[in-house]
């Protein structure tokens, strides 16, 4: 009896010894430079899932794969798990189909008008429907819509008004655009609020026999973020660590939750962050890189983000816009599209923004080989830190099996 009582005590003792170490192992918000509140709205009264929109502030000082951001709990500091969605700039229209149209007619199918050729049409069975029409899109899983495109090339057969509507089970319906006159003009489009939703219900009002060509429904690439929020419950949004990897969040069926858009407020400096995170001798509230060492504190610019962390450090861009985050910020940038080395089609001269000028080709290589080498180290880092943390459980082990075989001896 008295061993079993003695082997208790010794687990008792590793376990209050190592627990305080185990404990550091979970999110340590000390890490991470920035924060911004979310403002939930104030329609929440029960669980729902909540959808973010991440501006350019949070996207400029995180890293590309978003891989530092941390959705936390105020009160408690609890880590929420939560989804980023990603998606690019779609024509929906072509990936759906169409369900339940109010009126068809051979060789006229409202199909034409996602084909993709100007040349078919969809034309309403004048008898039947001589002024309402809909289309019901369905698009297979759900997406953010933000504006629709119609080609109705003839005045005399075409739509005046159109009402727009949204949902995520084909039952509830939510209105997206109340009535809304357009005047004619081959190409329309409409655009509304960011909405989140699987089936798309347009009804047109007409004259004459209504022609549609094509209808282009798009989705836009805004990042997002998506997690289960609880009324009387408050909630940030941590980023800012260079080290930092995304955790694979097991996260209940967010399709079950009713949807709601909450909202960033401004930037602040994490207060509970190590005092110098980079270790420059700068301290974080008044480091212009925060997050890179820059001793120098060089801003070519003047634009308050210092030379070694600004996306332009030579036009003045605070807001550090990028919208194609290929860490080139919107001011220099050349093409919308994610191209790192800035050529132009001919691959001679650079082209930023309004300016044009020779650059040598060795100096990109070396910024994307520093880039690279930059990664190695983080990576190499963050892998010695996992290392070290998954060890600890089989040192404890170890140890406790070996008090307890020298316990075991003794008594013998």
């Amino acid at each position: 009896m008295k061993k079993i009582l003695n082997i208790k005590k010794i687990y008792l003792f590793l376990i209050l010894v190592f627990l305080p170490f185990l404990a550091k192992a979970n999110l340590d918000l000390s890490l991470f430079a920035f924060y911004k509140e979310i403002f939930l709205p104030q329609k929440l009264d029960e669980k729902m899932a909540i959808l973010v929109n991440l501006d350019d502030q949070v996207l400029s000082k995180t890293k590309i794969d978003l891989g530092d951001l941390r959705v936390v709990e105020k009160k408690d500091q609890k880590e929420i798990p939560f989804k980023i969605f990603l998606s690019e700039t779609l024509n929906l229209a072509q990936k759906s189909e169409i369900l339940n149209y109010s009126s068809e007619r051979e060789n006229f199918l409202p199909q034409n008008t996602i084909d993709g050729k100007k040349e078919t049409f969809f034309q309403v069975d004048c008898k039947k429907n001589p002024q309402f029409v809909s289309f019901l899109f369905n698009f297979k899983k759900p997406y953010f819509v933000q504006k629709i495109e119609i080609l109705s090339f003839d005045p005399e057969n075409t739509w005046k008004r159109v009402k727009i509507e949204g949902s995520m089970n084909e039952k509830d319906w939510f209105l997206i655009k109340d009535w809304t006159e357009i005047p004619f003009s081959p190409k329309r489009e409409i655009e509304f609020s960011e909405t989140f939703s699987q089936y798309l219900k347009l009804t047109f009002w007409s004259k004459g026999c209504l022609k549609i060509h094509e209808i282009k429904i798009f989705s836009f690439n805004t990042p997002k973020i998506i997690f289960i929020g609880e009324p009387s419950k408050n909630y940030r949004v941590y980023y800012g660590n260079k080290f930092a990897n995304l955790p694979k969040y097991e996260i209940e069926n967010l399709w079950e939750y009713k949807f709601l858009m909450a909202k960033l407020g401004p930037q602040k400096n994490n207060l509970e962050a190590k005092e110098d995170l980079d270790g420059d001798g700068i301290p974080n509230i008044i480091d212009n890189c925060p997050l890179i060492f820059n001793f120098s504190q060089k801003d070519r610019d003047g634009d308050g983000v210092g030379d070694k962390c600004d996306n332009c450090p030579n036009i003045k861009n605070p807001d550090q816009k990028d919208k194609n985050r290929n860490k080139i910020g919107d001011a220099c940038e050349n093409f919308d599209v994610f191209n790192i080395d800035q050529k132009n089609e001919n691959g001679k001269k650079y082209t930023l923004g309004k300016f044009n000028f020779q650059k040598n080709k060795i100096q990109n290589q070396n910024k994307k080989r520093n880039l690279h080498n930059l990664k190695l180290k983080e990576n190499t880092k963050q892998k010695e830190f996992k290392i070290f943390w998954l060890t600890i459980p089989f040192v404890i082990v170890i140890l406790m099996l070996f008090l307890s075989f020298q316990l075991l001896k003794r008594k013998k």
